[in-house]
């Protein structure tokens, strides 16, 4: 997976990359729908059956049109 684009604490932090796993920018890929939590990150997480990366207090992922 490669990150181009990636916000952090209100920062944008350099482009990386890390192996395909069962994580929610996956998920994303895989269903083609959108993920918003804004509560209970880890719990929403493991309801969607995917693996947390890192806890958050606010997480919004979209496929990128035309994928």
């Amino acid at each position: 997976m490669r990150f181009h684009l990636e916000v952090i604490g209100g920062n944008r932090v350099p482009k990386r990359s890390r192996r395909a796993g069962n994580h929610l920018t996956e998920y994303v890929i895989r269903t083609r729908q959108p993920v918003l939590i804004c509560n209970n990150y880890l719990a929403e997480v493991n309801k969607l059956g995917c693996r947390a990366v890192a806890r958050r207090r606010l997480f919004l992922l979209r496929a990128a049109s035309g994928l």
